[in-house]
């Protein structure tokens, strides 16, 4: 007897090894940046980053503290039916400063109105994309795709401390997060894709 649902077997573990950790986060507007599905295998990720309604994209660098960023999810289900999946990207900023205040306001205006974009690249050379909306197909300029239930991400739970002692930590911890039905969709275009938009 068959299962009702298609399956396919996870990658096994191997003799290689694989680096933890996040390299680079970005985030941009989802309003302004779209991603092209590969047309050969709609599951199989996106391929590059295309302009929505021809406004530049622009991707925002997130500068944190070196090994101070990291990528969760956590996966939950009631009854079998009901999935979901609640992901996380944290990094810690240094230097409580005005400049601080001013990019939290306007995260926390980002996520009320539309959500944040944000691109996680890890230590391992793996890119994963969070709070997408539109998607193309290739060499199409048409959006194919207006997510009707995307994953809206936020700013929620960042925190602050000044320290105590001059060797302290004097920084901020910054959390987006959001609640989707899936795992992030990888991005399999190459870091140097993502370079010329960086702002």
């Amino acid at each position: 007897m068959s299962l009702c649902s298609k399956l396919i077997s996870n990658k096994p573990a191997t003799c290689n090894t694989v680096s933890g950790g996040v390299a680079v986060m970005l985030i941009f507007d989802p309003h302004n940046v779209g991603f092209v599905l590969h047309t050969d295998d709609p599951d199989g990720g996106y391929f590059t980053l295309h302009q929505v309604d021809d406004i530049p994209i622009e991707l925002y660098p997130v500068n944190f503290q070196r090994y101070e960023a990291e990528y969760t999810a956590k996966q939950s289900s009631k009854a079998g039916f009901y999935t979901k999946y609640e992901h996380q990207i944290s990094c810690v900023s240094p230097d409580l400063s005005m400049l601080q205040t001013q990019w939290n306001m306007l995260v926390d205006k980002a996520g009320a109105c539309c959500g944040v974009g944000v691109i996680i690249v890890l230590n391992s050379g793996k890119i994963f994309i969070m709070g997408e909306r539109f998607l193309f197909a290739v060499g199409d300029s048409t959006i194919i795709t207006e997510m009707k239930c995307p994953l809206v991400a936020y700013q929620d739970g960042s925190t602050a401390t000044s320290g105590k002692k001059f060797d302290d930590a004097n920084a901020s911890t910054i959390v987006i997060k959001g609640e989707w039905m899936k795992s992030l969709v990888e991005f399999t275009g190459s870091i140097n894709e993502l370079i010329p938009y960086i702002v």
